[in-house]
């Protein structure tokens, strides 16, 4: 059969960062049909129809990185995306075509990322993050988890990574929510450090820490009993399980004695699967 064909006009805002396909197969098979995404005529690279992810609310959209170029209120884009047919006549449900600030499954708080996407690391978006940390915590000195920044925290000096919405942490996220926290931690000295999550609604925080020994705050969740020392290690977290349906405004880092904290590579995610897209710790 011949392609079927899409396209449309959109008008960018200064904010917008994603192309996001809102299509899906109902049902699997050998051969998939595929999609065929092209961005101001430039062809992105080919992906299979996404299958109904039973896990979710609803089902996984196809996200490209928008060209990075000066933007105006009144700046347009060309989108066209064709559908190939497969062998197997799998049937496409349609949701959206559109351009969004915000990928719908992976938001990045911190990490250093290429500018421009490619195929190996097609879902981080911003150099820094958008929680957008002051400059005199980050560093270049020492190894990054990725890079060559991480942020470093010193003692009694507590960074606070802020996001200009609230972000809803839900047990089955749709679109636009998420459930799993990824970051990467190192204290060179060694001793203690935590997280402290703030709430919105109820407006709480709870504190999440690492280190050997046991917490002095008796509330606080223990997220690694370990040592803690010179090499980076890499956490993947249940927020759901620790803050229930909520949203937040909010991450604090912190140091829990007299030496620095360090920490790269923050993420949100929809499930721990939606992780695979950005770049692996070294």
């Amino acid at each position: 059969g011949e392609p079927i064909v899409l396209s449309a006009e959109r008008r960018l805002d200064t904010d917008d960062r994603w192309l996001v396909v809102g299509a899906h197969r109902v049902q699997d098979g050998p051969n998939p049909p595929k999609l065929k995404i092209a961005i101001n005529g430039k062809e992105q690279p080919e992906q299979d129809a996404p299958l109904f992810d039973r896990s979710h609310r609803d089902a996984r959209p196809i996200c490209f990185a928008l060209p990075r170029s000066p933007a105006t209120s009144d700046q347009s884009i060309e989108l066209a995306v064709s559908q190939m047919p497969g062998n197997d006549e799998t049937p496409l449900v349609w949701r959206c075509l559109t351009v969004s600030r915000t990928h719908p499954f992976l938001r990045c708080l911190f990490d250093e990322i290429d500018n421009a996407p490619n195929a190996a690391s097609p879902l981080p978006l911003e150099l820094f993050g958008e929680a957008d940390p002051p400059v005199a915590n980050i560093r270049t000195e020492n190894a990054a988890n990725w890079g060559s920044s991480h942020l470093y925290v010193p003692p009694d000096e507590p960074l606070r990574l802020a996001v200009k919405q609230p972000i809803a942490i839900r047990n089955v996220p749709n679109w636009g929510e998420f459930r799993f926290l990824r970051l990467a931690m190192r204290k060179p000295e060694g001793g203690k450090l935590q997280l402290v999550i703030q709430r919105v609604d109820p407006p709480t925080s709870v504190a999440l820490v690492a280190g050997e020994k046991q917490p002095a705050d008796e509330n606080a969740r223990v997220m690694w009993q370990q040592p803690l020392g010179k090499d980076w290690i890499v956490l993947t977290r249940d927020l759901y399980a620790d803050l229930g349906e909520c949203q937040i405004e909010s991450i604090t880092l912190q140091s829990l004695d007299d030496q620095p904290a360090l920490f790269d590579h923050i993420y949100l995610s929809r499930g721990p699967g939606d992780f695979n897209g950005i770049p692996n710790a070294r």
